[in-house]
């Protein structure tokens, strides 16, 4: 028996490690667990690598299930994030950018912002002297 709500409800309560097994099962399955495995991302680097490299792009190809996206990134630099338009469905976004190379960085973040319309929780830190609280929602 195979009820795809019930494999919903399952989702919802899922560690990663067991939605990352979950997602191998079989197309049904990877159907339903992907946007559980992709709906909160955690995007941490100190140093542009390959794998930050490979890694944005498996986030850049499930951007339509994040829904809340922490990026701490210590060295960025405007080509390596410059799709914001990717990323339309966002509720909550914290960035940490330190050391931050962008040059349109407010273009960058304006156009985030039109894009994600239901984005209710946004946190900006620029190495750590410059924080902007969460801005309220309504």
């Amino acid at each position: 028996m195979d009820i795809p709500e019930i494999r919903h409800y399952v989702g919802q309560h899922l560690n990663k490690a067991a939605l990352i097994a979950a997602v191998a099962v079989c197309k049904s399955w990877n159907a339903t667990f992907t946007p559980f495995l992709y709906s909160t991302i955690h995007w941490q680097t100190t140093s542009q690598t390959r794998k930050d490299t490979e890694r944005l792009e498996i986030f850049r190809k499930h951007a339509n299930y994040v829904r809340n996206m922490t990026l701490e990134c210590r060295s960025i630099t405007e080509s390596d994030f410059n799709a914001p338009d990717q990323f339309t469905r966002l509720e909550g976004v914290d960035l940490d950018f330190a050391m931050m190379s962008f040059t349109r960085f407010w273009e960058w973040t304006a156009t985030f912002l039109i894009q994600n319309p239901r984005l209710n929780n946004l946190k900006l830190c620029f190495e750590d002297r410059y924080r902007m609280d969460p801005i309220p929602s309504g």
